[in-house]
């Protein structure tokens, strides 16, 4: 429809020889990984998305330990913006346990399929409103440190190429998730009460 060449021509800043390039890319990763992002497109959900591994399985198994891991949530509608949110705590994310049992291209691919959540939700909401629609990505690094026994050089590598790939189909063809990106939640009081909302979006939180 218009609204899905409107995205690559508005990201190729009217190039349209530049947005014919990224449509052909786009729909070639997404046929790549068709039948994963239908299923998420469908649930909205990773936490379901791992349960179609079959039980007992090893894709299963590391797909489990990442969500275990990785202290994340995702709000549909976050606050008076009323745009899908990301949220991160880096100070509880395992990382050095998530890149002992996954290698790198497994785990670049994990936050890959995780960003076809925010997309979905924003290409609904493109044409619920005729506007697009962006998503927030809040990374909280209170109590994070880049020396900490958690951290893991390997995993940041993952976050570097995931965040290549993402200029690619998430950003540069998916204009939605070129959204806008906070150091911190704030501790002034507004900063609470948005914290107050997000905090049950969270999937694990040790």
């Amino acid at each position: 429809d218009d609204f899905f060449y409107l995205r690559y021509v508005q990201s190729a800043k009217g190039d349209i020889g530049k947005a014919v390039e990224s449509v052909k890319e786009t729909l070639a990763w997404r046929k790549e990984n068709l039948k994963d992002l239908k299923f998420i497109s469908q649930n909205l959900s990773m936490e379901k998305f791992v349960q179609i591994a079959p039980e007992g399985s090893e894709r299963r198994e590391k797909l489990e330990k990442f969500q275990e891991l990785v202290c994340k949530g995702f709000i549909e509608s976050f606050g008076n913006l009323g745009c899908p949110a990301y949220i991160f705590r880096s100070k509880y994310n395992r990382l050095k346990e998530i890149m002992a049992i996954m290698d790198a291209e497994t785990v670049t691919q994990t936050m890959l399929l995780q960003n076809e959540i925010g997309f979905q939700v924003c290409a609904r909401r493109t044409r619920e409103t005729g506007k697009i629609a962006k998503v927030i990505s809040i990374i909280d690094f209170r109590g994070f440190s880049i020396i900490g026994k958690t951290m893991d050089i390997r995993f940041v590598r993952c976050m570097g190429a995931s965040s290549r790939k993402s200029a690619a189909i998430f950003v540069s063809f998916y204009l939605e998730l070129s959204g806008l990106w906070l150091s911190k939640v704030s501790a002034t009081a507004s900063g609470e009460i948005y914290w107050r909302e997000l905090r049950s979006s969270f999937i694990c939180c040790h």
